[in-house]
C-alpha cells in the first residue's frame, strides 16, 4: 500500500470532482475549514484511518478530493476509492453539485462564449 503524502502547507479547504459513466465530469462545491490547515488535516486523518482516501494515481477511483488554498486553487489531491467513501465525504462536507451555468453567470460569461470543444471528429472548412 502506497503511503499517503503529507498535507500541503497552504491547504485551507476541500472540494471534489468525479467522472460520470457518460464521460462527463461532475464538480462539487468547495468547503473552507474555519480552522484552516488544522481542520483540513484533522478531516484527512479521519478519512485515512477509514481507508476513504489514498494517494492519487494508485489505481481506479470513484472520485478525487481536491485540496484548496485560500484562492481556491488546487494544491494537492487524493483519490476517493469507492462510492461509499464518496458518500461519507459528501455528507460530512455537505457538498453540492456546482451549477456551471450559475458560476459562469457570476463572472459574466455564458457557455456560448466558451471555446468549442474538439470532439475528435472532422469538420468541413
Amino acid at each position: 500500500m502506497a503511503e499517503i503524502p503529507m498535507l500541503h502547507p497552504a491547504a485551507v479547504g476541500l472540494s471534489a470532482i468525479r467522472g460520470l459513466r457518460n464521460g462527463s465530469m461532475r464538480q462539487y462545491t468547495s468547503v473552507e475549514f474555519t480552522r484552516g490547515w488544522p481542520g483540513v488535516d484533522h478531516f484527512l486523518r479521519q478519512l485515512r484511518a477509514c481507508g476513504y482516501v489514498r494517494p492519487s494515481g494508485v489505481g481506479p477511483s470513484y472520485a478525487v478530493l481536491d485540496v484548496l488554498d485560500v484562492d481556491e486553487d488546487i494544491v494537492q489531491d487524493y483519490d476517493i476509492p469507492t462510492a461509499a467513501a464518496f458518500r461519507y465525504v459528501k455528507r460530512k462536507l455537505k457538498l453540492r453539485v456546482v451549477d456551471v451555468d450559475a458560476e459562469l453567470a457570476k463572472i459574466g460569461r455564458s457557455r456560448a462564449s466558451e471555446p468549442e470543444q474538439n470532439t475528435g471528429g472532422t469538420r468541413d472548412a
